[in-house]
């Protein structure tokens, strides 16, 4: 039988929407001080890392 700690915290891949800054953050969610914002910039807006970057309207490709 296979048992799972209680203990594990699952986390999840996530960019910052202000700076890009990639880092993980608890996947349960949770208040401010059990999952702050960006380590960066402290922005709390985030989305999934494997999602790419939008490009900006005004960059050439």
């Amino acid at each position: 039988m296979t048992h799972s700690p209680s203990n594990v915290i699952h986390l999840d891949r996530v960019r910052c929407l202000e700076c890009g800054t990639k880092y993980v953050k608890p996947a349960a969610g949770g208040t401010m001080n059990e999952n702050p914002g960006c380590p960066r910039c402290g922005y709390a807006g985030w989305i999934d890392a494997g999602i790419p970057p939008r490009r900006s309207a005004g960059k050439a490709s």
